[in-house]
């Protein structure tokens, strides 16, 4: 099995795409500056939304 075919089986529409580098590279990154944003915000504006968005945006959401 070629290795895209294994990620279009897990990410539908990846046979499509003629580059997977900026699924697998840029998109992080946006991710990641998208955290550190609204961890900023959250931090100096002491706005709980905005820092449970920054977590949740990474997937680190933990159930207190």
């Amino acid at each position: 099995m070629k290795y895209m075919e294994l990620f279009a089986g897990i990410l539908p529409g990846m046979l499509d795409l003629p580059n997977i580098h900026p699924v697998f590279v840029h998109f992080p990154i946006a991710l990641l500056c998208g955290f550190l944003l609204l961890e900023f915000i959250g931090s100096v504006t002491d706005k709980k939304c905005a820092r449970g968005a920054a977590r949740a945006a990474v997937g680190t959401e933990t159930k207190s």
